[in-house]
Order: C-alpha cells, then structure tokens, then sequence
C-alpha cells in the first residue's frame, strides 16, 4: 500500500509530517489500530481467514507439522490472513486512486485494470446515482492541539445531504464496515487545518454529515456515520491508549528489588 502525501510507514504504523515546520504526527488510522482491542473487528476477521484456511489446507501444513516443525507450520497458517489482507488493501487503494482520477477528470474508469473494474463501476454508479460536486479529494487533514493527522477521502455536496466528510472503503460482496469509522471521521471532521501541497494550511471546512461509501464488486452502499463531537471526545481517548502502549507503558516498571541485607533490616 502506498503512503500518503508526507507520510511515513514503518512495521509499528505511520507518522505524518508538516514539511513547512518539520512538525511529525501520528496517523489517525495507526491510533485507531493499536488504541481500539487490536482493531477488534479487523481481527476476528483475520483469526477466521486463518481457521478457514487451515481447515481446507490440511494436506499443506500438517505433514510440516508432523514432521516436527510445528513453528514454519504455524507461519504457513498465519501468514494466509497477512496475506488476504494485504491483497485487500491494495485493491482499496487501487480503488482509491482510480476513483480520486476519476473525479479530477484525469483518467476513465474504462481503462480500469480488471481485478479492480467492478469496484469501479459501482463508484461510476454512485456518481449517477447522487451527482455529488467535490470539494476536496484526498486532503491531508492535521491537529496541532492533539498531535494527530490523516489523508480524508472526499467532501462533496450532496443533494439533499449538503456538504458531506466521505470515506470509501472497499468489500467483497455480503461483507460490511465497523464502528471504528466513526472514530476516523470524527477525527478527520475535527482537525485544525488542511495540509496544502504549497505549504499553506487552510482551514477544515464545517460539514453537515458525514458518509461511508462502502463499493462492493456488485452493489454500494452510502451509510450515515455519526461523527458528533461525543464520538471525537472516544477518538480521542483511543488515541492516549495508544500513546500509553507505545511511549509511557516501557517506562513504568523499574528494576526488580532486593531484599535488604541483615544489617540493613537491624
């Protein structure tokens, strides 16, 4: 998966910069992650993606198993929900970046690649079907106050909703999204300022809803995400956990003590 305009992603999640200060961030989506129960509803996704294919895939690792490697046995089984998963975000991304073309007027979604043109063909529909009028499209949104950033998908106006924060997320058909996307919106919804590629901040406009586009291969779905000054107050909450787990939690425990010695104790 790609980084997003001046990010940085390294195994323990990503960080923002504002190059005109040199100020560092830390992404919205990496505090949601680590903040929430390990992304609860990521993960009892990965753990089924796992059974399921160690249910089909017996003959695959259980003679590793049986032949006393029971560690690469346990990687085989692991690493299909590592890979299930990063075949699905890079397809959202796909998406992502076809559908922000799309709305600049810089690509058709004809020349679509195929794995991907479903997807895009329900975000076509979706265009017909509300005809909203963009604003801002994958904008980097920044709060100094809380030390936080992250790249919105969209706010377009849309008749009958006015002006909408959206997220678009992608999903095979009869899957859904959690409630941590109202933790990501709330977020983006309440930041101090855009980040503009000229350098200068502007201000993060008031929207009146916010939306998730969830495209499947063969439908979409345009949901209501309440994203109320409540559900920021959480985001915000999640964020310190998070701050807690990576930063303060290594510095709690000190050195183990000894018992004093007999002449100490007298």
């Amino acid at each position: 998966m790609s980084n997003p305009l001046n990010a940085t992603t390294t195994k323990d999640g990503r960080t923002y910069e504002w190059p005109p200060t040199g100020e560092v961030f830390d992404s919205v989506t990496t505090l949601i992650k680590y903040g929430t129960p390990t992304g609860y509803g990521l993960q009892k996704w990965l753990k089924r993606v796992n059974v399921e294919w160690a249910v089909q895939n017996r003959e695959l690792w259980l003679p590793v198993a049986e032949k006393g490697h029971v560690g690469a046995a346990v990687d085989m089984i692991v690493g299909e929900a590592d890979r299930v998963r990063d075949i699905a975000s890079d397809r959202g991304t796909e998406v992502h970046n076809w559908a922000e073309r799309i709305v600049l007027g810089t690509a058709s979604h004809t020349d679509a690649p195929e794995d991907i043109r479903p997807y895009v063909g329900q975000f076509m529909k979706f265009l017909a079907d509300w005809r909203p009028t963009y604003e801002a499209t994958e904008a980097t949104v920044y709060s100094r106050a809380h030390r936080y950033a992250g790249t919105l998908d969209w706010i377009a106006r849309i008749p009958g909703h006015g002006l909408v924060l959206g997220d678009i997320k992608t999903k095979a058909d009869g899957k859904t999204i959690y409630g941590e996307i109202g933790l990501q919106l709330a977020a983006y919804r309440y930041a101090d300022f855009i980040g503009l590629p000229d350098g200068s901040e502007a201000p993060v406009p008031e929207v009146d809803a916010c939306l998730a586009l969830v495209i499947h291969p063969s439908s979409y779905d345009l949901i209501p995400v309440r994203a109320e000054p409540d559900v920021f107050r959480s985001f915000l909450y999640v964020a310190e956990v998070r701050r807690y787990c990576d930063v303060t939690a290594k510095g709690v425990l000190g050195r183990k003590l000894r018992p004093p010695a007999p002449a100490e104790v007298a």
